[in-house]
C-alpha cells in the first residue's frame, strides 16, 4: 500500500480514498455480531486493485523469462 501511495504521489495524484457509504444490514436476534469483518477504506483498494495488478505483473514477468529461456536454449542448440 505504501508503494501505491508513492507511485500516486510521483504521478501528482492525491492518494485519497473516498469514503464509502456505510451499509447497515438488519441483524437477526440470534446473530452473533462479534464475528463481523470490517475493512478499512484502503483495504478494498489493496485487495481488489493493487494486489491484482501485482499478481498480473509477476505472472507476466515469469512468462516472459520462461519464453526467453526457451529462446536462448534454441539459439545455442
Amino acid at each position: 500500500m505504501i508503494s501505491a501511495k508513492e507511485i500516486a504521489l510521483e504521478m501528482n495524484i492525491e492518494p485519497i480514498f473516498c469514503k464509502k457509504r456505510v451499509i447497515y444490514r438488519k441483524k437477526q436476534f440470534d446473530e452473533n455480531v462479534d464475528n463481523e469483518i470490517t475493512r478499512s477504506l484502503e483495504e478494498p483498494f489493496r485487495v481488489d486493485y493493487f494486489l491484482y495488478i501485482v499478481d498480473q505483473a509477476i505472472f507476466s514477468l515469469q512468462n516472459r523469462f520462461e519464453q526467453f529461456e526457451i529462446y536462448t536454449l534454441n539459439q545455442s542448440a
